[in-house]
């Protein structure tokens, strides 16, 4: 699964957004994207304990208990205050993919909670 993001259209995958839309960043506020970098990698595969799983390039950090990092298997993510599952599967996939790594003037959190930001 690729992560989505919240635009005032509503939810949308990375590479659907473009330069100038407005997303939902962590502090509630939405913010422009001012920059799309399109890189190719071989992704990180990541699933929660919750469920949810995703793939992230090695340019991604996603916050932690112990703040914005690359994923690392057994890492507590927060989620919510009352929601904060763990990284239980954590694999390298051995194809390359796109991913499109977009700036913005905040850390990004997706329609499920997850909070991420990219390395500059």
């Amino acid at each position: 699964m690729q992560l989505q993001v919240t635009t005032k259209e509503g939810r949308k995958y990375l590479n659907d957004v473009v330069i100038g839309e407005l997303i939902l960043c962590e502090d509630g506020q939405y913010y422009p994207i001012k920059n799309i970098l399109i890189t190719s990698c071989y992704p990180i595969f990541a699933r929660l304990s919750n469920g949810i799983s995703f793939y992230a390039s090695i340019r991604m950090n996603i916050k932690t208990n112990k703040g914005f990092k690359t994923p690392e298997l057994w890492d507590v993510i927060e989620i919510s205050k009352d929601l904060t599952p763990q990284i239980v599967n954590l694999r390298n996939i051995d194809r390359i993919m796109f991913f499109h790594d977009i700036l913005v003037d905040g850390n990004i959190i997706t329609p499920d909670g997850l909070v991420f930001s990219y390395k500059s």
